[in-house]
């Protein structure tokens, strides 16, 4: 029996951690869909796409025609008809339709990078909302149970076993657990309020009051090469590198010579001539210093890429080690903390009057904090796991 009542013990926990995964999850796949913020920049990005092509094909063509009188009348009338066609170097169209591509990679990095910002208040917001509903257990019983001694000592008090002091210490008491309880309802408030404006003001429900354990794996190094791979600022980034690349090499090709072609006819009274017009334009001065400026962008950029790389590096291997430490220890204060659970015996001692209020408010102290210490350990662990699983 004992072994069966520790696999039910077990087999609870559980099915609670698993529905607090889930319920966390939907909220978050629920924002995702119906954030405000994210639907506009959903449309904002498909917008920016269109506009990444725009601008690499072949200038208008151009298209004149002249009807001039001519004077005096015998000479007769002259007509012009000339169509040219612009165009720069051949090398600058195949640059500006890779441009195009790697803009449009560049808006969609743009977009994942704010919809993970998003995402992630979103589970945060969640973490902090499984945090407060087992803070709410916590502050129920301990509400309850302060109910119960003022309740007693109210009692004891009429029937003069005990002085004024230990009866008003026994209500003060109970005004404390009221004023922490709803203390952290109107911080559960708060955070209902912020995850249905997150989901786009549809209300949103959870009521998990248990943290997933969740395993944090050891081998950083492939993690992290990984999360790299994932992380949406180094890959926008990564495309401001390649897009300024290629921007020098659109620079060096329109750097040379621009060519028009066409066809020109010209007529008078009794002649016509026509036939093919070619022209080209020198850049001598027009696009001075923009291809240093170019180079110069390229290296300002490749400087805040690596620093960038750096900086994600150092914070992913602090969180992570910060993470396998929070591990171990919460593992270990759950276990002595089973065993330091002596609030059936206080109670018991406290009505007996075998100890005062005071010596059971702070023996139960202990208790408490030490709860509370685990909760506040667990919470930052799943903060921690959050930020890291983005990349994941």
């Amino acid at each position: 029996m004992k072994h069966l009542f520790s696999l039910t013990i077990v087999v609870i926990f559980i099915c609670q951690a698993l529905t607090a995964q889930h319920g966390i999850d939907s909220i978050v796949s629920a924002v995702e869909q119906h954030n405000t913020t994210l639907l506009s920049l959903r449309k904002n990005a498909e917008a920016e796409l269109l506009a990444s092509r725009a601008g690499i094909f072949l200038q208008n063509p151009e298209i004149s025609y002249n009807h001039l009188w001519g004077s005096p009348a015998i000479t007769g009338n002259r007509n012009d008809l000339s169509i040219t066609q612009s165009f720069d170097f051949p090398t600058a169209y195949a640059y500006r339709n890779q441009i195009a591509d790697l803009s449009g990679e560049k808006v969609i990095a743009a977009y994942e990078k704010e919809k993970m910002a998003i995402l992630l208040e979103a589970t945060q917001n969640c973490i902090d909302l499984v945090y407060a509903n087992a803070l709410k257990i916590i502050y129920a019983k301990r509400l309850e149970n302060a109910r119960q001694i003022a309740k007693s000592f109210e009692a004891r008090f009429q029937s003069g076993e005990i002085n004024v002091l230990d009866f008003h210490k026994a209500r003060l008491n109970l005004l404390n657990m009221q004023q922490e309880a709803e203390k952290n309802e109107r911080e559960r408030g708060l955070l209902l309020a912020t995850l249905t404006s997150l989901n786009g003001g549809k209300a949103v429900v959870l009521t998990d009051s248990v943290f997933v354990p969740q395993a944090v794996d050891t081998a950083f190094e492939a993690f992290v090469a990984n999360a790299r791979n994932n992380n949406p600022s180094l890959r926008l980034l990564a495309r401001d590198m390649a897009l300024s690349q290629k921007q020098e090499k659109l620079v060096s090709a329109l750097n040379l010579p621009k060519f028009q072609a066409g066809y020109m006819s010209e007529s008078v009274v009794g002649q016509q001539f026509q036939g093919l017009t070619v022209g080209m334009t020198l850049p001598l001065w027009e696009n001075k210093n923009t291809l240093k400026y170019q180079r110069a962008r390229t290296v300002a950029i490749k400087v805040s890429a690596d620093g960038e790389q750096l900086r994600f590096y150092n914070e992913l291997k602090a969180l992570h080690g910060k993470a396998i430490k929070l591990q171990a220890s919460i593992a270990d204060y759950k276990k002595n903390l089973a065993l330091a659970d002596n609030s059936a015996l206080l109670n018991k001692a406290l009505e007996a009057g075998e100890i005062s209020l005071i010596s059971y408010l702070f023996e139960q102290s202990f208790y408490i904090e030490s709860q509370l210490r685990v909760l506040d350990s667990e919470k930052e662990l799943a903060q921690i796991i959050a930020v890291l699983q983005q990349y994941q």
